[in-house]
């Protein structure tokens, strides 16, 4: 998130001085109306409008349900565009590094990642051109018989990008002056049926920060066993937008430990004096 806000900034302090309508000028006044317009606003448990149609790099016309899937696999959804001259490289470079280095879940096997552009403007072409690069940074392999696709880069119309991305609670807005788009950045973690699950902004996220996201998002055949044994030692940390330590169920596992520990020591003092006394009485 501070990313995104240093982004902001410093696109606002390089604008053109304008006034506002209240006759205000200069930086404070454009830091004040791109930070009212531009933004995520976390909707956690919203559902997203999987009848949409979309363009995905292959150019095929297809529903965002279709590319969900909807099999009880989360989706990775990120908002970006081809074009942009910094804070989509960083966030989709960082992925593309904690990807490499997330060896227990695998793009395409356990999960999906969809990307949408936010740029109406952009072509079929520059899509696949784009996905392929992120397929080859973050070390995914395409298998021509592996049925989930890993990564779907998708485009589509002005008014169906803005729909999907207010139901998101992605909030940009293209900046005439520059011809960017201003936006923040976020991997938002959706179940397989399009509920929003998850926010993460950290750039480059930690591989085990994701992991959780993935599994507490998954439905539960995806969930290994040292998956479920994470999440419950695990919580997510708002204010760190992390997963840290969760106290009181590690002292419950601790007292668990004890309690079990305790008791098969009391059991075998008690088999030992009834073996004992049994001796003594022959």
């Amino acid at each position: 998130m501070f990313a995104s806000l240093l982004f902001l900034a410093l696109t606002s302090a390089a604008a053109p001085q304008e006034a506002g309508a209240d006759g205000k000028e200069g930086f404070d006044y454009l830091t004040q109306r791109y930070l009212e317009e531009v933004g995520i606003d976390e909707m956690i448990g919203a559902q997203l409008p999987l009848d949409l149609k979309f363009t995905d790099h292959k150019g095929l016309r297809r529903s965002l349900g279709d590319v969900f899937g909807a099999d009880g696999r989360p989706v990775v959804l990120t908002f970006n565009y081809a074009s942009c001259p910094s804070l989509c490289k960083t966030q989709l470079d960082g992925f593309c590094s904690t990807l490499a280095d997330l060896e227990a879940w695998q793009a395409g096997d356990r999960f999906r990642i969809v990307t949408v552009s936010i740029d109406h403007t952009e072509t079929t072409e520059r899509a696949a051109e784009v996905r392929a690069d992120l397929l080859e940074k973050a070390g995914i392999e395409i298998d021509p018989t592996q049925k989930i696709e890993p990564w779907t880069y998708l485009t589509g119309s002005e008014d169906d990008i803005r729909s999907l991305a207010d139901a998101a609670g992605f909030r940009f807005r293209y900046d005439r002056q520059s011809g960017e788009y201003l936006h923040g950045a976020a991997l938002i973690l959706c179940t397989a049926e399009g509920e929003v699950g998850r926010y993460l902004y950290r750039i480059p996220l930690p591989a085990q920060t994701l992991r959780l996201g993935l599994a507490e998002t998954a439905a539960g055949e995806f969930r290994s066993t040292s998956d479920r044994v994470l999440l419950f030692c695990f919580r997510f940390d708002p204010a760190a937008n992390s997963y840290a330590l969760a106290a009181w169920n590690l002292t419950r596992i601790f007292l668990a430990l004890f309690a079990l520990g305790l008791g098969g020591f009391l059991l075998r003092m008690f088999r030992q004096e009834r073996r004992l006394r049994t001796q003594l009485d022959a």
